[in-house]
């Protein structure tokens, strides 16, 4: 989900030379519904993923997925090193199609406290335009949408075992160069020493993280949700009734 710490490791992964960051692309997304719709009965939907564009994916080749996956993210790379990360966090509802079309690419899914993920995602404003975040303007609805986050993760661990590297932020925080090499290891990529200073990484940065990714790995963004604790009560009540702890 967003504010889970994604920022931070794609300038971890964009610090290896051999790694660009392509930032957060709608690739996947456009191109599910590009090639979904030749199969649909020509109904037409202003949301990118709807029941309609997902029954008609069913039938859409894996192959040409993948090459109108790579015809998009291939226009806003610069092509300076031979691989990139699209760091869009709503890609975790595409995993599926991910792991298909494109059986080379190697996923990572940042889990962050669940009351820190619903704190984080609930206080920020997103772009109001888009419909991936409009389960954020209301706190019941945001834990909702943390709950079905984590059990679609589930599923995805179920179908793909180990497809998929569940990356916790609480614990590149506590041993950054231990979760590091796991996650450069996961990737298919040496260890380089530069990773460890992703602080220095000048690439831009259009994310609400932008000023914390300029600094060393710190502790600040733990367990930030307990100074708001008695109004988020009912949010962790309920997800402790859906077996989730914060």
């Amino acid at each position: 989900m967003p504010r889970t710490g994604t920022t931070l490791v794609d300038r971890i992964l964009s610090s290896h030379p051999e790694v660009e960051a392509a930032g957060e692309l709608q690739a996947m997304p456009l191109a599910v519904k590009e090639l979904a719709a030749r199969h649909s009965d020509g109904a037409s939907s202003r949301r990118v993923l709807d029941a309609a564009t997902v029954a008609a994916s069913r039938a859409i080749d894996h192959r040409s997925l993948g090459e109108a996956y790579l015809v998009r993210a291939d226009a806003h790379r610069r092509h300076t090193r031979p691989r990139f990360t699209d760091k869009l966090p709503a890609n975790f509802l595409y995993i599926g199609y991910i792991a298909q079309a494109l059986p080379e690419a190697r996923i990572v899914c940042l889990r962050r406290n669940p009351m820190d993920t619903i704190w984080s995602n609930y206080k920020n404003l997103f772009a109001s335009q888009s419909a991936y975040y409009a389960y954020s303007y209301d706190l019941m609805d945001t834990a909702r949408y943390f709950a079905r986050f984590d059990r679609l993760m589930v599923m995805w661990e179920r179908l793909w075992p180990g497809r998929v590297l569940q990356l916790s932020y609480e614990s590149l925080v506590a041993d950054q160069e231990r979760e590091t090499r796991r996650l450069l290891a996961h990737c298919g990529l040496d260890w380089n020493e530069a990773c460890l200073s992703f602080h220095e990484n000048r690439t831009a940065v259009a994310t609400p993280s932008a000023a914390q990714v300029r600094r060393p790995m710190n502790r600040d963004g733990l367990e930030k949700w307990r100074a708001y604790e008695a109004a988020l009560e009912p949010a962790r009540s309920w997800l402790a009734g859906q077996g989730i702890s914060g």
